[in-house]
C-alpha cells in the first residue's frame, strides 16, 4: 500500500498556509453580514413624510420617499459657502416638511422622477429662520407658529450612499474569495501538484511526475529523517508550511559545513550551517541547531564525486 507521504505533506501544509486567509475571509464576511442586518446599514420606504419621527424613533434614519406634490421653498442649501441644492417643502397634516434635493436631483424631479433617496436630519438654525420669515411675513408671534414648522428634514445630501452599497459589496466579495478559498483546497486535495507549495519542483521536470518520485523516495528510500528535513537515495527535501526546499543530490558539487556563533539578548549558542552547490546553478544553505543532525545529513548526502569541503569554521560574532 502506497502512503504517498510527500503528497499528503504537501496537502496538510497548503491547507496550514491558506487558513490564516480563510480566517481573515470569514471574518470579514461575518462582520459585512451582521451590518447589512444594522438598520443603519439599510434603506427603507417612507409613505408618508408624517411618518418621518416614528421611522427616528425606531433607528430607520435611511428612507425613499416620493416627493409628489413638493414645491421650492425658495431657500438655497450651500456648502462651504456655495450653492448646492435647494429647499423644497410640503404641506401635511397641518404641519410644514422641508426636504433638501441636490441640483441634479432637482432636474429630475423636474423632468418627472419623483421618488429619491433622503437620510431623516434636522436643522433648528434654519427651522428658526424659516420661523421668523413666516412670522413677518404672516404678522405673527413666532411662537404661534410653533409645531407648525416640522423640525425634521429630508435631506439629499446626508444619504450614505457608500456605507449602504459597500456593506453588501465587501460581503458578496469575501463570499466569492471564500468559494475561491474552498474550491483550491479541494482542487489540492485531488490534484497536489497545483498548489503553490510544489512551484520549485518545476526545475526538476513535470511536477506531478517529481510528486509521485517524492512519494516513493520518502516511502521507501528515506536515508535519514531529522524534524522536518529528508534525506532520500536521490534528494535532500526541507518541508515547510509556507515553503518547500528540495535539491537533488546529483546536482550538488560541493558540500561544507560552518559553525558561527549566535549571540542574542535571550540566548546564546551555535548554529550549524549546511552550504551544497554547484557552480552552474546550485547554492544551497540551510541552518540546524544540532550537531549531530547536520553530520548525518552530510554523510548520507555525500557522493564519491562531490568535493568533500566539509569542516568546521568557528566565526566569533564580536559586534
Amino acid at each position: 500500500m502506497k502512503y504517498k507521504i510527500f503528497s499528503r505533506l504537501i496537502k496538510k501544509n497548503s491547507i496550514l498556509m491558506i487558513m490564516p486567509l480563510a480566517g481573515i475571509i470569514l471574518m470579514v464576511s461575518l462582520v459585512a453580514f451582521r451590518l447589512s442586518e444594522l438598520k443603519e446599514f439599510n434603506s427603507f420606504k417612507l409613505d408618508d413624510i408624517s411618518y418621518a419621527e416614528s421611522f427616528i424613533n425606531d433607528y430607520k434614519m435611511n428612507v425613499s420617499y416620493d416627493i409628489s406634490g413638493a414645491e421650492k421653498a425658495g431657500y438655497d442649501y450651500t456648502i462651504n459657502g456655495e450653492k448646492a441644492g435647494e429647499y423644497y417643502y410640503l404641506y401635511r397634516n397641518d404641519s410644514l416638511y422641508f426636504i433638501v434635493l441636490r441640483d441634479s436631483d432637482i432636474k429630475k424631479f423636474e423632468t418627472g422622477n419623483k421618488v429619491f433617496y433622503f437620510r431623516i436630519t434636522t436643522d433648528d438654525l434654519f427651522i428658526k429662520q424659516v420661523t421668523a420669515d413666516l412670522s413677518d411675513s404672516f404678522d405673527e408671534n413666532p411662537e404661534n407658529l410653533n409645531g407648525f414648522v416640522n423640525p425634521i428634514i429630508l435631506n439629499a445630501f446626508e444619504y450614505p450612499y457608500i456605507r449602504l452599497i459597500s456593506v453588501p459589496v465587501i460581503f458578496y466579495i469575501s463570499v466569492f474569495f471564500g468559494i475561491l478559498v474552498i474550491l483550491y483546497i479541494l482542487l489540492i486535495l485531488i490534484r497536489p501538484s497545483v498548489s503553490v507549495l510544489v512551484k520549485p519542483l518545476a526545475q526538476f521536470g513535470k511536477k506531478k511526475d517529481v510528486i509521485k518520485e517524492l512519494d516513493e523516495e520518502l516511502e521507501s528510500k528515506v536515508l535519514y529523517c531529522y524534524e522536518n528535513c529528508y534525506v532520500t537515495e536521490n534528494y535532500l527535501v526541507i518541508i515547510y508550511v509556507s515553503r518547500l526546499e528540495i535539491v537533488r543530490l546529483d546536482d550538488i558539487k560541493y558540500l561544507s559545513k560552518h559553525v558561527e556563533e549566535k549571540k542574542g539578548l535571550l540566548s546564546n549558542g551555535k548554529i550549524f550551517r549546511l552550504t551544497a552547490s554547484n557552480v552552474d546553478k546550485l547554492y544551497f544553505e540551510h541552518d540546524f541547531d544540532s550537531e549531530e543532525a547536520i553530520d548525518q545529513i552530510i554523510y548520507y548526502i555525500r557522493r564519491e564525486d562531490i568535493v568533500d569541503e566539509t569542516e568546521e569554521v568557528e566565526r566569533n560574532d564580536k559586534k
